[in-house]
């Protein structure tokens, strides 16, 4: 079978055995996501104990007796235990259909108050034949470390998001599918437009990094999403040379029926600084991206203990109601490219008001690009 006719890409072609067209040049969106959602409390601990009563001058001792007592609980506790938001499109995404393999790291500080999550991704996304179609798959790892606050049954003891004593914890996440399909593409004018499916399937564990949470949310269980998309690239000027811009608008629609839908709207505005060189560093990207996410619907939900949850604070129940907020984060970061093929990107995300579901994001994006049919370039 003959290969589909194309353009002329020799401007864009890389080196022998590189990537050429799209392929090997246009930077990928950074993204923002934090997982877990971002929650709004506040709440209460509750619970009875026994208080010790002095004993009067000269007086017999006096036995403790029983009180209820009720202290903060700030909803920072209760936005890392969950992994029922784990993917957005925008996160290491272009709208261009790719040949790639990559690796994302991803590191939040202080979600909520102190906990600290890092998520490790890998990746892979294969085109078809006529290179206006992919699919790409990716799985997570997620580490958590909870952080502490004071514990108010023990003077000077330490009271972890996940209970007393709780440390660093790892493990897998969801595996997700990614479908996307170009309606508009002109590699020769630097511009797409895409649009595709995103599928998360629930086949980590409930609560990051294998942290099995003390409460539970309004029933809402972890059952994964769909997530249908729209995304695009625009060139200002030559082609992959001088100022563009891209984004995605998103629908994360949860199998949970109690679960919020989320409306995910991202956009990205760089300079590409193509170098004339066939090795080595061949462009340079700084780039700004905003972030909008919005919850549509059952913003506000209860919170029921688990069994586990008097065992490790004493307290035998939350008091309060909590609610799903909207967000916007900016990216500010740089994207290198090496061979035409290799992208390594460095970022930071900012979260804009409040509340902040987490105090700043870094993070680093490795893409590898192979070459698919394209027209050598000439001699």
């Amino acid at each position: 079978m003959q290969p589909p006719a194309a353009g002329d890409f020799g401007g864009l072609a890389g080196t022998l055995g590189g990537a050429r067209g799209p392929q090997g040049v246009g930077p990928f969106m950074m993204g923002d996501f934090m997982t877990g959602g971002a929650f709004t409390g506040p709440l209460q601990l509750t619970g009875g104990f026994l208080v010790p009563v002095p004993t009067p001058p000269g007086g017999e001792p006096v036995p403790p007796r029983f009180q209820n007592i009720t202290v903060p609980y700030g909803n920072a506790h209760l936005a890392a235990p969950f992994a029922f938001r784990t993917f957005k499109i925008a996160d290491n995404e272009s709208p261009w259909p790719r040949n790639r393999w990559f690796f994302t790291t991803n590191y939040f500080n202080h979600v909520g108050d102190r906990t600290a999550i890092t998520r490790e991704m890998l990746g892979f996304e294969r085109t078809t034949a006529d290179m206006r179609s992919s699919i790409g798959f990716r799985l997570p790892y997620y580490t958590v470390d909870p952080g502490h606050q004071l514990d108010p049954l023990a003077p000077g003891g330490e009271l972890g998001t996940f209970g007393r004593g709780t440390g660093t914890r790892g493990d897998i996440g969801d595996f997700t599918i990614i479908l996307k399909r170009a309606v508009i593409f002109q590699p020769e004018q630097g511009n797409v437009l895409s649009g595709g499916l995103a599928i998360v399937t629930p086949t980590g564990p409930t609560g990051l990094g294998g942290v099995t949470p003390l409460y539970s949310i309004n029933g809402v269980k972890h059952k994964g999403s769909i997530q249908p998309w729209v995304g695009f690239y625009r060139s200002f000027g030559e082609a992959f040379n001088g100022f563009f811009l891209q984004g995605f608008s998103s629908i994360d629609a949860p199998f949970s029926v109690h679960d919020a839908t989320f409306w995910y709207n991202d956009l990205g505005l760089g300079y590409y600084l193509r170098r004339d060189v066939p090795r080595g560093l061949t462009g340079f990207v700084p780039t700004v991206e905003a972030h909008v996410n919005t919850p549509l619907g059952n913003r506000f939900h209860t919170v029921t203990p688990t069994p586990a949850f008097s065992q490790f604070t004493g307290f035998q129940s939350i008091v309060g109601q909590l609610q799903y907020s909207n967000q916007v984060n900016i990216t500010s970061g740089a994207t290198l490219i090496f061979n035409r093929r290799t992208t390594l990107s460095f970022g930071v995300v900012v979260p804009v008001g409040s509340p902040r579901p987490f105090n700043y994001e870094l993070l680093a994006q490795l893409n590898v690009l192979r070459a698919p049919w394209f027209p050598a370039p000439p001699p």
